[in-house]
């Protein structure tokens, strides 16, 4: 079966996927009909349940961005990353000697080298590999570039007899299931060089480590297949739960948001996954700051302060426990714990009052409001005072998580012990809810308080945690808590 575009809908395609048994990852993302259809043939090639596609995996450690479109991870063929480009025949301008592409879009003519990017994104795999402990050399790689709208001869008419065609570049007559299968299986049976008949789950589960910022989780290579009965009530429940394993698309989406300045602001109903994405951007950053710590430490300069504040004391369990997650998808190992904090609010408020920042207060003494009064009027005497002991509590990110259970003052506070970008906004970050404000705080207008929310803010809308027989009467409870005379 070949992939010609021209003899393929939307529909046809995506029953290819859906009915191959490789698990395919990301699918959402991938919008552009070409790259459908080279998925389409890569699960038409793949159709065994080991086998894992990545659709535009992210790879968080990379210090540039570096997305492939499609990666393939299989125990015979090892790993495979694909660059597909969309266009025409009429919509490739020109290509240089090299493989430099100059490729039409709606804003003009841009240069791109598509096996180039490929092999970004495969160097910088093999880098993570490499620290995560795997043996790079040990694994199969190879980059490819596709052109699924352009055949062979077509080209050739175009730019030639002599025309950049490297063993790599494919076209759309290349896309049939089984020679793509067999070109990518001679690749890695040929670096096992009869050590071993297969890549095995431990190998492919450590490659899976490098893009733990996607929506796949881990563990699910070791997983082992399904063994219920087709059509069966089992293989239903089996289905639901691999779905449950992965992130939604509007969590992925915002996971993969650059957080880098600030502030941010996340609305949701409950269950929408605001905490997943806050703890994962955190763990981002957390990752993202190892090589500046090092650096940092080197010449003697204090390492990034990052805190994650919430109300309830309880939460912050869950909370850490998040991050080690986050962390562990991102790296392979878990963040050292002394170099990042995760606390709640009055626990902040002891921790600031021992560094010397403004007298501690005990709950019982006035109301909150009157004691985060103090404490803010105590932080600017210190400022004033003492600037540089300030300077060198303040935190370089703060996220909030249940931001609603804060007081307006608090998060006036935490405002002013945030360090800024160079925007001169706080990188401040912060999960909101009104449906679960139980402790009635009025929402702050944050113009007021100085946050640039312009094109920051989002808002989550599908809940992943509670049917509707259990979201109706508890929103019934919640009109009741605040009606009038109660």
């Amino acid at each position: 079966m070949m992939f010609i575009l021209r003899g393929m809908d939307v529909e046809q395609i995506n029953r290819v996927i859906e009915s191959s048994r490789c698990r395919v990852y990301g699918l959402d993302d991938v919008c552009e009909l070409g790259h459908r259809a080279v998925l389409a043939c890569l699960a038409e090639a793949f159709d065994a349940p080991q086998t894992v596609i990545l659709a535009e995996p992210n790879m968080p450690h990379a210090r540039t961005p570096c997305v492939p479109d499609l990666v393939v991870l299989d125990p015979d063929a090892g790993t495979h990353f694909i660059e597909v480009k969309g266009h025409t025949l009429a919509g490739i301008k020109d290509v240089k000697p090299g493989g430099k592409f100059w490729l039409q879009y709606d804003d003009g003519v841009k240069e791109a080298d598509p096996l180039a990017q490929a092999r970004r994104a495969m160097f910088t795999f093999k880098s993570r590999y490499a620290v995560l402990g795997g043996d790079p050399e040990s694994l199969a790689r190879e980059a490819w570039a596709v052109l699924p709208r352009i055949e062979r001869a077509a080209w050739r008419e175009r730019f030639g007899p002599n025309a950049y065609e490297p063993d790599c570049l494919l076209f759309a007559d290349d896309l049939q299931p089984g020679w793509i299968a067999d070109r990518m299986r001679a690749v890695g049976q040929n670096r096992l060089k009869g050590s071993a008949v297969h890549y095995s789950p431990a190998t492919l589960n450590l490659a899976m480590r490098v893009f733990g910022d996607h929506a796949v989780v881990a563990e699910v290579m070791d997983r082992p297949a399904r063994s219920t009965r087709e059509g069966s009530l089992g293989e239903a429940f089996d289905r639901q739960a691999e779905r449950l394993r992965r992130l939604s698309d509007e969590q992925r989406s915002l996971i993969r948001q650059d957080w880098l300045t600030g502030p941010r602001l996340i609305r949701g109903v409950a269950g929408s996954g605001k905490t997943i994405v806050l703890t994962a951007q955190f763990a981002k950053r957390l990752a993202g700051r190892a090589i500046e710590r090092r650096m940092r430490e080197a010449e003697g300069v204090p390492p990034p302060r990052l805190a994650l504040i919430c109300n309830n004391q309880t939460l912050v369990p869950l909370l850490r426990h998040k991050v080690n997650q986050a962390y562990r998808e991102i790296t392979g190992e878990l963040p050292v714990a002394s170099q990042f904090t995760v606390t709640y609010i009055n626990n902040l408020y002891w921790t600031m009052s021992q560094a010397g920042v403004w007298r501690y207060r005990r709950i019982s003494e006035g109301t909150d409001e009157a004691r985060v009064a103090g404490y803010l009027d105590e932080l600017r005497e210190t400022e004033l005072a003492e600037p540089e002991r300030v300077e060198r509590l303040r935190y370089d990110a703060i996220f909030v998580d249940e931001a609603q259970d804060l007081l307006e003052a608090e998060v006036r506070l935490l405002i002013r012990l945030c360090r800024r970008d160079d925007q001169g906004q706080p990188r401040l970050y912060l999960a909101y809810d009104d449906a679960q404000n139980l402790l009635g705080r009025p929402r702050p207008v944050w113009a007021n308080l100085g946050l640039n929310l312009s094109g920051r803010a989002s808002v989550m809308t599908r809940c992943h945690r509670s049917c509707l027989e259990v979201l109706e009467p508890a929103f019934n409870v919640l009109l009741g808590r605040f009606k009038a005379g109660r």
